[in-house]
């Protein structure tokens, strides 16, 4: 999960060289939280870290990790 919320910060840099670099105007919609695995202390510490740093990106669907479907 640590990877994940690093690669998220990668991406907003990414967003904000292209608007100042190009001058374009990307904006970011909404973020989904995505393979959530409520019962680890790491999950939900990356969920609040995204929660405290941006509030106003982060959609309140949350989609669980799901065993079946990474078995199929």
């Amino acid at each position: 999960e640590f990877f994940a919320l690093e690669g998220l910060t990668q991406l907003l840099s990414v967003v904000e060289l292209v608007n100042t670099r190009l001058g374009r105007t990307l904006k970011i919609l909404g973020m989904a939280v995505t393979m959530f695995n409520t019962r680890t202390k790491s999950s939900n510490e990356v969920l609040e870290d995204v929660r405290k740093h941006y509030p106003q990106h982060l959609l309140k669907t949350i989609i669980p990790r799901n065993v079946a479907v990474t078995d199929s």
